[in-house]
């Protein structure tokens, strides 16, 4: 019987963990910008992403998440189902943060069709939020703004419902839509 010592033990524990977090690497896990296919799973809608100085005051926060297909569920935290019914493509997420405390998350998912991006939006908006002109349709909360326009469906969601953090998820949420307007259909 051969003896195994607590280095070599320990040097294989390492190995093997090493291995599983580079396999994950490859096939593509939630907050890498590559799908499990291998394609780029964020790259094109990253680029709708504001970066940093394009918001006095805010800066991302962090590196943005990104997934695919059922790497959704991973990404958001309820609400996967609705997307992947409707048509779920693609989404990327980013936070921003400001002075203080003060914090925005932008969600920006590219749905396979207009009308996957229109209904997902309509099921989110039922509770009657008031409208505001934004994309094709746009929508806002006490907190957050939801719009959306072609295929994708953005939401740009506030910490607080406070003057100054609105004035930014509005100013995000209208820097997306300039982003998403220059884009071929």
């Amino acid at each position: 019987m051969r003896v195994v010592t607590r280095e070599v033990l320990g040097s294989r524990v390492l190995m093997a963990v090493i291995v599983l977090a580079l396999g994950g690497v490859l096939v593509g896990v939630p907050g890498d910008l590559r799908g499990a296919d291998g394609a780029e799973a964020a790259g094109d809608i990253a680029a709708l992403l504001p970066r940093a100085g394009e918001i006095a005051g805010w800066a991302p926060d962090g590196s943005p998440q990104a997934a695919a297909g059922q790497e959704l569920f991973a990404l958001i935290n309820g609400g996967a189902e609705l997307f992947l019914q409707a048509g779920f493509d693609r989404a990327v997420t980013q936070a921003y943060r400001g002075d203080g405390d003060r914090r925005v998350d932008l969600e920006i998912y590219r749905m396979r069709t207009p009308q996957a991006a229109d209904a997902v939006f309509r099921q989110k908006t039922a509770g009657g939020e008031p409208p505001i002109p934004l994309g094709a349709g746009g929508s806002r909360g006490e907190y957050y703004i939801i719009f959306w326009q072609n295929r994708f469906l953005v939401t740009v969601t506030g910490s607080d419902a406070g003057q100054e953090t609105m004035r930014v998820v509005e100013r995000i949420a209208r820097l997306v839509e300039a982003k998403l307007s220059q884009m071929p259909r």
